[in-house]
């Protein structure tokens, strides 16, 4: 059941992720684009350097990490705004 719910939230994340990033792009506001290179290279960065001193990531660090992410792009939008 518990594998179930974990598969049935992740497709509707990526659902919802695909329909933001059409939703980008049909209101044409590119520059939105510009927002994920340095949020997923430092979350690539974080990750590796992770692992490397630590020898693994726990899932629960993963989970909170991506409310930092959020946080970023957050920022970022803000940003670009003002």
């Amino acid at each position: 059941a518990v594998m179930a719910d974990l598969d049935r939230v992740s497709w509707l994340g990526i659902a919802l992720l695909i329909a933001q990033l059409g939703f980008i792009v049909v209101t044409r506001r590119w520059r939105y684009f510009l927002l994920l290179p340095p949020v997923l290279l430092s979350v690539a960065a974080a990750v590796a350097l992770t692992v490397w001193i630590d020898g693994s990531i726990h899932g629960l660090t993963l989970s909170l990490g991506t409310g930092i992410i959020a946080l970023g792009l957050d920022f970022g939008l803000h940003s670009c705004h003002n």
